[in-house]
């Protein structure tokens, strides 16, 4: 179980990443989240590490790749649902036509 501190580092990645993506500088990314700049760079730092980006553009195609990946499982999950909801309408269609016979 992850305790509060990782929780909060962990969200604070998230936010100093979507803050990136807006394009924001670390000035801009401490002076918003009233951080220190080196605060800042040490997310970042931290971020780079989980992606194993050694730049800006690795980091962004690393972060792209997780996303695309998570939307996979997402869809993966709606397809498997909607092939059980089918399954069972035409259970109950089958259901239906006989007890109209």
């Amino acid at each position: 179980m992850k305790n509060a501190g990782t929780k909060k580092r962990i969200k604070e990645h998230g936010i100093v990443a979507k803050l990136i993506f807006k394009g924001y500088k670390i000035d801009e990314i401490a002076k918003e989240l009233n951080y220190s700049k080196s605060t800042v760079r040490n997310r970042i730092n931290d971020l780079f590490k989980k992606y194993n980006a050694k730049n800006m553009v690795d980091f962004i195609l690393g972060v792209m790749g997780e996303i695309i990946e998570n939307n996979k499982i997402l869809i993966a999950a709606q397809e498997e649902k909607i092939r059980s909801m089918s399954q069972k309408i035409e259970k109950l269609e089958g259901e239906l036509k006989k007890s109209k016979a």
